[in-house]
């Protein structure tokens, strides 16, 4: 099973960068795993090929004792106080957390934030938001732009458009025909709007 093996050898974080690179179409994205060139899959989707990552990883470790200084504040801070990606560039928690919070918070920003070295394209993966961001409203937000990124691309969900909802309603064929949230609410499937028939979609 193609779809068995395409996970065994990614992990979920990068299934799902890939997936959203797809706009959520499993089969264009199995279509284009198995044609044959990851390198340049990988490479459009802005990740690090998988299995080249321990060795990257071994590249860029170094084991100092000395504090080095980050390369956004300036600040000194020991070793263990840094992280990053498999891209190599390393950055202070502090920084990192400010940086993710301003694109999420600020900038609306989820599947599409990037390695804060200047010139790197490389994709934040879920894990990494989630260990480095401590404030659960960030965090919630981070998760909401993600999930609402796969339901805009869905043509079988919709959000509910009743105020405090967070519902989503799914349906088997995507028509212009009255739904009901689990809160109540019906509405059109096609257009959001309060159920309109006989009168068609605006």
């Amino acid at each position: 099973n193609f779809h068995f093996l395409f996970l065994l050898q990614n992990p979920a974080t990068i299934t799902r960068i890939l997936l959203s690179h797809f706009n959520w179409d499993k089969e264009k994205l199995m279509e284009r795993y198995f044609d044959g060139n990851l390198e340049k899959l990988f490479a459009e989707c802005h990740v690090i090929n998988p299995s080249k990552k321990s060795r990257t990883r071994q590249m860029n470790t170094r084991s100092s004792a000395q504090d080095m200084p980050c390369q956004i504040c300036y600040l000194n801070y020991p070793n263990s106080y840094f992280t990053g990606l498999e891209c190599g560039h390393k950055f202070c928690m502090q920084c990192w957390s400010e940086y993710l919070t301003t694109k999420i918070m600020e900038e609306g920003m989820g599947q599409t934030i990037s390695c804060p070295a200047h010139g790197c394209d490389i994709l934040v993966d879920d894990n990494t938001v989630m260990r480095l961001i401590t404030d659960s409203k960030v965090k919630l937000k981070y998760q909401h732009l993600i999930t609402n990124s796969f339901v805009e691309c869905n043509r079988l969900l919709k959000w509910c458009p009743a105020p405090d909802c967070h519902h989503v309603v799914k349906v088997q064929y995507p028509d212009a025909k009255p739904v009901r949230c689990k809160c109540g609410r019906q509405f059109c499937f096609n257009c959001g709007e309060n159920w309109h028939d006989p009168v068609k979609c605006k």
